[in-house]
Protein backbone atom coordinates (compact mmCIF):
# COMPACT_ATOMS: atom_id res chain seq x y z
CA UNK A 1 0.00 0.00 0.00
CA UNK A 2 0.91 3.53 -0.45
CA UNK A 3 2.19 5.97 2.14
CA UNK A 4 2.07 9.49 2.01
CA UNK A 5 5.15 9.90 2.73
CA UNK A 6 6.04 7.08 -0.01
CA UNK A 7 4.05 9.05 -2.31
CA UNK A 8 5.52 12.59 -1.42
CA UNK A 9 8.16 11.16 -1.73
CA UNK A 10 8.22 9.72 -5.23
CA UNK A 11 6.54 13.29 -6.55
CA UNK A 12 9.23 15.18 -4.41
CA UNK A 13 11.66 13.34 -6.48
CA UNK A 14 10.37 13.71 -9.72
CA UNK A 15 9.24 16.94 -9.99
CA UNK A 16 12.97 18.43 -8.42
CA UNK A 17 14.64 16.62 -11.45
CA UNK A 18 11.83 18.15 -13.68
CA UNK A 19 12.56 21.49 -11.93
CA UNK A 20 16.36 20.89 -12.89
CA UNK A 21 15.61 20.19 -15.68
CA UNK A 22 13.27 23.36 -16.90
CA UNK A 23 15.63 25.81 -15.24
CA UNK A 24 18.70 24.56 -17.59
CA UNK A 25 16.11 24.81 -20.65
CA UNK A 26 14.52 28.31 -18.89
CA UNK A 27 11.24 27.10 -19.13
CA UNK A 28 8.70 27.66 -16.62
CA UNK A 29 7.57 24.81 -14.62
CA UNK A 30 3.74 24.85 -13.69
CA UNK A 31 2.13 22.52 -10.78
CA UNK A 32 1.76 19.03 -11.40
CA UNK A 33 -0.33 16.17 -10.02
CA UNK A 34 0.77 12.69 -8.99
CA UNK A 35 -2.05 9.88 -8.49
CA UNK A 36 -1.55 6.59 -7.05
CA UNK A 37 -4.01 3.43 -6.65
CA UNK A 38 -2.75 1.34 -3.90
CA UNK A 39 -2.50 -1.78 -5.67
CA UNK A 40 0.63 -0.32 -7.23
CA UNK A 41 3.45 0.74 -5.67
CA UNK A 42 3.90 3.28 -8.83
CA UNK A 43 1.58 6.51 -9.64
CA UNK A 44 -1.35 5.42 -12.41
CA UNK A 45 -1.13 8.95 -13.44
CA UNK A 46 0.64 12.10 -13.67
CA UNK A 47 -1.07 15.51 -15.06
CA UNK A 48 1.35 18.84 -15.45
CA UNK A 49 -1.36 21.49 -15.65
CA UNK A 50 -1.13 24.63 -18.44
CA UNK A 51 -0.30 27.64 -17.73
CA UNK A 52 -2.77 30.33 -15.89
CA UNK A 53 -3.72 33.49 -15.23
CA UNK A 54 -2.73 35.46 -12.21
CA UNK A 55 -6.36 34.98 -10.92
CA UNK A 56 -7.13 32.88 -7.62
CA UNK A 57 -10.62 31.59 -10.12
CA UNK A 58 -8.81 30.12 -13.14
CA UNK A 59 -5.89 28.80 -10.78
CA UNK A 60 -8.37 26.73 -8.60
CA UNK A 61 -10.91 26.34 -12.19
CA UNK A 62 -7.42 24.44 -13.92
CA UNK A 63 -6.47 22.67 -10.67
CA UNK A 64 -9.82 21.04 -10.62
CA UNK A 65 -9.93 20.15 -13.93
CA UNK A 66 -6.96 18.49 -13.51
CA UNK A 67 -8.52 15.97 -10.92
CA UNK A 68 -11.25 14.80 -13.44
CA UNK A 69 -9.30 11.67 -14.53
CA UNK A 70 -8.65 10.67 -10.89
CA UNK A 71 -11.91 8.68 -10.48
CA UNK A 72 -11.42 6.38 -13.46
CA UNK A 73 -8.09 4.57 -12.10
CA UNK A 74 -9.66 4.53 -8.95
CA UNK A 75 -7.18 6.46 -6.58
CA UNK A 76 -6.73 6.79 -3.37
CA UNK A 77 -3.44 8.94 -3.10
CA UNK A 78 -3.13 12.38 -4.77
CA UNK A 79 -0.21 14.34 -4.41
CA UNK A 80 0.62 18.17 -6.40
CA UNK A 81 3.68 19.77 -6.17
CA UNK A 82 3.89 23.27 -6.80
CA UNK A 83 6.77 26.00 -7.81
CA UNK A 84 6.50 28.88 -5.74
CA UNK A 85 8.19 32.03 -3.94
CA UNK A 86 7.47 32.75 -0.37
CA UNK A 87 9.21 35.02 2.39
CA UNK A 88 9.88 34.00 5.97
CA UNK A 89 8.89 35.99 8.75
CA UNK A 90 8.92 35.38 12.61
CA UNK A 91 5.20 33.90 13.41
CA UNK A 92 4.96 35.79 16.45
CA UNK A 93 6.42 39.59 15.25
CA UNK A 94 3.03 40.77 14.58
CA UNK A 95 4.03 43.70 12.39
CA UNK A 96 6.06 41.05 9.89
CA UNK A 97 2.82 38.99 10.07
CA UNK A 98 0.77 41.91 8.87
CA UNK A 99 2.93 43.47 5.99
CA UNK A 100 2.74 39.36 5.26
CA UNK A 101 -0.55 39.80 4.08
CA UNK A 102 -0.24 42.96 1.58
CA UNK A 103 2.88 42.04 -0.13
CA UNK A 104 3.08 39.41 -2.40
CA UNK A 105 5.55 36.55 -2.13
CA UNK A 106 7.28 37.19 -5.65
CA UNK A 107 7.16 40.51 -5.41
CA UNK A 108 9.34 40.63 -1.84
CA UNK A 109 12.93 41.60 -1.77
CA UNK A 110 14.03 38.92 0.40
CA UNK A 111 11.91 36.31 -1.26
CA UNK A 112 12.82 32.60 -0.76
CA UNK A 113 12.15 30.03 -3.66
CA UNK A 114 11.15 26.42 -2.94
CA UNK A 115 8.79 23.74 -3.67
CA UNK A 116 5.27 22.84 -2.07
CA UNK A 117 4.41 19.01 -1.93
CA UNK A 118 0.70 18.53 -0.76
CA UNK A 119 -0.13 14.77 -0.40
CA UNK A 120 -3.93 13.72 0.65
CA UNK A 121 -5.36 10.17 1.29
CA UNK A 122 -8.99 9.34 0.93
CA UNK A 123 -9.22 8.91 4.60
CA UNK A 124 -8.79 12.71 4.91
CA UNK A 125 -5.16 12.31 6.40
CA UNK A 126 -1.92 14.12 4.95
CA UNK A 127 1.20 15.86 4.44
CA UNK A 128 2.27 19.52 3.95
CA UNK A 129 6.26 19.73 2.64
CA UNK A 130 8.41 22.90 1.50
CA UNK A 131 11.56 21.88 -0.23
CA UNK A 132 13.15 25.05 -0.43
CA UNK A 133 16.04 25.45 -2.65
CA UNK A 134 19.01 28.14 -3.90
CA UNK A 135 20.88 28.86 -6.64
CA UNK A 136 25.51 28.37 -6.39
CA UNK A 137 27.60 30.76 -8.51
CA UNK A 138 26.73 29.61 -11.48
CA UNK A 139 22.89 30.23 -11.11
CA UNK A 140 22.28 26.24 -11.15
CA UNK A 141 20.01 24.98 -8.46
CA UNK A 142 20.61 23.25 -5.05
CA UNK A 143 17.67 22.05 -3.07
CA UNK A 144 17.84 22.35 0.90
CA UNK A 145 16.44 20.59 3.59
CA UNK A 146 12.57 19.46 3.14
CA UNK A 147 10.35 20.10 5.96
CA UNK A 148 6.85 18.59 7.07
CA UNK A 149 4.22 18.78 8.57
CA UNK A 150 1.00 16.74 9.01
CA UNK A 151 -2.38 17.87 7.47
CA UNK A 152 -6.11 16.62 8.89
CA UNK A 153 -9.22 17.34 6.98
CA UNK A 154 -10.79 17.32 10.51
CA UNK A 155 -8.66 20.21 11.34
CA UNK A 156 -10.35 23.47 11.27
CA UNK A 157 -6.63 25.22 9.80
CA UNK A 158 -6.59 23.17 7.23
CA UNK A 159 -9.94 24.05 5.53
CA UNK A 160 -8.48 27.80 5.26
CA UNK A 161 -6.89 26.72 2.27
CA UNK A 162 -8.85 25.71 -0.98
CA UNK A 163 -6.01 22.74 -1.90
CA UNK A 164 -7.02 20.05 0.33
CA UNK A 165 -10.39 20.44 -0.15
CA UNK A 166 -9.95 20.13 -3.95
CA UNK A 167 -7.47 17.46 -3.82
CA UNK A 168 -10.30 15.95 -1.41
CA UNK A 169 -12.40 15.63 -4.35
CA UNK A 170 -10.55 13.37 -6.49
CA UNK A 171 -12.03 10.24 -3.89
CA UNK A 172 -16.11 11.75 -4.56
CA UNK A 173 -16.03 12.42 -8.05
CA UNK A 174 -17.60 9.07 -8.76
CA UNK A 175 -20.72 9.95 -7.30
CA UNK A 176 -20.61 12.70 -10.74
CA UNK A 177 -19.83 10.09 -12.75
CA UNK A 178 -22.45 7.92 -12.39
CA UNK A 179 -24.93 10.50 -12.30
CA UNK A 180 -23.70 11.57 -15.70
CA UNK A 181 -23.40 7.78 -17.29
CA UNK A 182 -26.47 4.85 -17.86
CA UNK A 183 -23.56 2.47 -18.23
CA UNK A 184 -19.68 1.58 -18.34
CA UNK A 185 -18.90 1.85 -22.01
CA UNK A 186 -20.28 5.79 -21.75
CA UNK A 187 -18.24 5.57 -18.16
CA UNK A 188 -14.89 4.87 -20.39
CA UNK A 189 -15.66 6.89 -23.28
CA UNK A 190 -15.96 9.73 -21.11
CA UNK A 191 -12.59 9.17 -19.60
CA UNK A 192 -11.51 8.99 -23.46
CA UNK A 193 -12.75 12.11 -24.09
CA UNK A 194 -12.13 13.21 -21.45
CA UNK A 195 -8.09 12.71 -21.61
CA UNK A 196 -8.57 14.36 -24.70
CA UNK A 197 -10.11 17.82 -23.83
CA UNK A 198 -7.27 17.99 -21.21
CA UNK A 199 -5.10 17.72 -23.47
CA UNK A 200 -6.39 20.38 -25.78
CA UNK A 201 -6.95 23.02 -23.03
CA UNK A 202 -2.76 22.21 -22.84
CA UNK A 203 -2.27 19.42 -20.17
CA UNK A 204 0.12 17.33 -20.06
CA UNK A 205 -1.03 14.14 -19.29
CA UNK A 206 1.21 10.18 -18.98
CA UNK A 207 -0.50 7.35 -18.12
CA UNK A 208 2.14 4.80 -16.59
CA UNK A 209 1.62 0.79 -17.66
CA UNK A 210 0.01 0.91 -14.09
CA UNK A 211 -2.98 2.93 -14.95
CA UNK A 212 -2.86 1.17 -18.45
CA UNK A 213 -3.14 -1.93 -16.28
CA UNK A 214 -5.73 -0.83 -14.12
CA UNK A 215 -8.29 0.93 -16.84
CA UNK A 216 -7.84 -2.83 -18.79
CA UNK A 217 -8.82 -5.04 -15.59
CA UNK A 218 -11.36 -2.42 -14.28
CA UNK A 219 -13.25 -2.39 -18.02
CA UNK A 220 -12.86 -5.81 -19.75
CA UNK A 221 -15.51 -8.48 -20.06
CA UNK A 222 -17.79 -5.47 -18.68
CA UNK A 223 -17.76 -2.87 -21.96
CA UNK A 224 -17.57 -3.60 -25.83
CA UNK A 225 -14.85 -5.51 -27.65
CA UNK A 226 -14.50 -2.65 -29.68
CA UNK A 227 -14.35 0.09 -27.36
CA UNK A 228 -11.41 -1.52 -25.04
CA UNK A 229 -9.02 -2.55 -28.01
CA UNK A 230 -9.75 1.34 -29.06
CA UNK A 231 -8.54 1.97 -25.54
CA UNK A 232 -5.14 -0.61 -25.49
CA UNK A 233 -4.55 0.76 -29.67
CA UNK A 234 -4.46 4.04 -28.78
CA UNK A 235 -7.19 7.34 -29.98
CA UNK A 236 -6.30 10.74 -30.84
CA UNK A 237 -9.48 12.25 -31.24
CA UNK A 238 -12.99 12.43 -30.07
CA UNK A 239 -14.65 11.62 -32.82
CA UNK A 240 -12.53 8.31 -32.37
CA UNK A 241 -14.36 7.53 -29.63
CA UNK A 242 -18.02 9.09 -30.24
CA UNK A 243 -18.16 8.72 -34.08
CA UNK A 244 -19.36 11.09 -36.37
CA UNK A 245 -22.47 12.44 -36.09
CA UNK A 246 -25.15 12.16 -38.75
Amino acid sequence: MITIENATEQISEYFTGFKKFSDQMSDNVNPMFMMFNDKYEHPVAIVHLPAFKDDTADKMLKHKLGTTIAPFFDIETVSLATDVFFTKVDKDNVEDVENLKHERPSQAIDRSEGITLITMKDTGKGLFSMKEYGRDDTGKIYFKEQTSQPIDMDDEETLHSWVPPMLMSCFRDQEVIDELVEDKDEELKLMMTGLVALQELGYLLQVSEFGIKHITEKYTGIVSDELMNMFLDGWSDMKDVMGEEE
